[in-house]
């Protein structure tokens, strides 16, 4: 079974996930460490849990998600996967951040594309990863059906939903992703969001009231 850590980093709160294997690999989902104070938090559980840092794997490039990618890529030389349309979204990384009023980050290209199609398997685990756009063009979640959870980016938070009004979103196309992934999975799956507490797709089918369910 895998083992999932978070830690909440930068300026905008945002969820970092450490996947670890039984056998001490780990998978970095969306690091968005973004200071040498949050870089040597990760060092430390790694070191705490004997941990090797394997790969890095994006949900979507927006910059909060992404923040820590340069550092990870470059400290354990290990590969980025994200979806094809993440590579623009990268390159454009310093510029948005002069947008936000932060000092320009840079975030090297991906070396590896998910194929939504076929699947990302990392360690013997088949994870799905549909792509779900709607909040960026480029977003898709981790998903391994077998242990049941989602690690699912911005699409879908507790109690609410992915903005859709960041370039290149989408709110009809938001929705038809969020049904995508109401309708495919069971109620008892753990989403594991990139903001704020988790969830389960049967609290959020009954009580989101952007999904028409009832007040939390």
């Amino acid at each position: 079974m895998l083992k999932i850590d978070h830690f909440t980093f930068n300026p905008f709160s945002e969820n970092t996930y450490v996947l670890s294997h039984p056998n001490g690999a780990c998978l970095l989902v969306d690091p968005g460490c973004f200071n040498a104070q949050e870089q040597q938090q990760l060092l430390d559980f790694f070191s705490e849990r004997n941990l090797k840092p394997d790969a890095v794997l994006l949900t979507h490039a927006h910059l909060d998600h992404i923040f820590g990618v340069q550092f990870l890529v470059s400290t354990f030389q290990i590969p980025l996967w994200a979806h094809p349309m993440s590579k623009g979204m990268i390159e454009r990384l310093p510029q948005i951040c002069v947008m936000y009023g932060l000092p320009p980050a840079h975030c090297p290209l991906p070396t590896h594309y998910v194929n939504p199609e076929t699947g990302f398997d990392w360690q013997g685990e088949h994870f799905d990863v549909p792509h779900l756009p709607g909040h960026s063009p480029d977003h898709i979640a981790l998903i391994q059906p077998d242990q049941g959870f989602a690690i699912a980016g911005d699409l879908l938070f507790y109690d609410s939903i992915g903005r859709s009004d960041l370039p290149g979103g989408n709110q009809e196309v938001l929705m038809q992703s969020l049904q995508y992934l109401l309708k495919t999975y069971p109620d008892a799956m753990q989403v594991y969001p990139g903001h704020g507490p988790g969830t389960t797709l049967g609290r959020e089918r009954k009580l989101n009231p952007y999904l028409g369910g009832g007040e939390a």
